[in-house]
């Protein structure tokens, strides 16, 4: 096994790759590997080739693998507008959405969301002498990072690590100034997810 250049940590992409030095050839174990791979979120092309090599017996060839991954960007951005209209409260509210999808070097997705919004809402009951418009303001933040593996303080051996878990810790933060109210909304976990079954997957969260 060699490495050209890595930008994110081998052991990582080792992990997800079920094509061994000295196993018999088998398909499963190459879609499982491309699978995997592509789970990782990282590459926009992964291409997986075998060369003839020696001849072993009548019977048997060795061969040589190469697995080529090209990587994404890792990091990007997204700024949105939005103008809302409900009930005649007339609004402005907008996101800034950035990624970055190796942010410690071993395949780590960061998410951070920033938002904001401002409304302005017409008091029916308010009396003569009072503004009858009264504004709302909202913003906050979310945030999120996916670690690919199993993050715990024990080992749960290959039980666990066959499914190719992945691990979640987010922290969202929300302020909301209405006429009615003032809040601040603060909530955070941890958690894990996996699959088991091409179309069954998994999510636990213990925080």
């Amino acid at each position: 096994l060699h490495f050209y250049d890595p930008t994110i940590n081998p052991k990582v992409i080792l992990k997800k790759i079920s094509i061994l030095p000295g196993n018999l050839y088998a398909s499963d174990d190459v879609n499982n590997t491309y699978r995997h791979l592509s789970g990782l979120q990282q590459f926009k092309f992964i291409n997986i080739q075998f060369s003839e090599n020696a001849v072993i017996d009548d019977s048997l060839h060795s061969v040589d693998c190469y697995i080529r991954l090209n990587r994404m960007t890792s990091q990007s951005y997204q700024i949105e507008f939005e103008g809302t209209n409900s009930s005649t409260h007339w609004g402005l509210g907008g996101n800034l959405l950035y990624r970055h999808k190796n942010i410690f070097g071993g395949g780590e997705i960061f998410d951070m969301k920033l938002s904001g919004a401002w409304e302005i809402q017409h008091n029916a009951i308010a009396t003569s002498g009072e503004n009858s418009y009264q504004n709302t303001i909202e913003y906050g933040f979310e945030s999120k990072i996916v670690f690919p593996g199993f993050l715990a303080p024990f080992n749960f051996g290959r039980m666990i690590e066959k499914h190719h878990p992945k691990s979640a810790v987010f922290i969202n933060y929300n302020y909301q100034d209405k006429p009615d109210y003032t809040r601040t909304i603060i909530n955070g976990g941890f958690g894990y997810q996996w699959k088991t079954e091409k179309n069954q997957k998994h999510i636990f969260n213990p925080i």
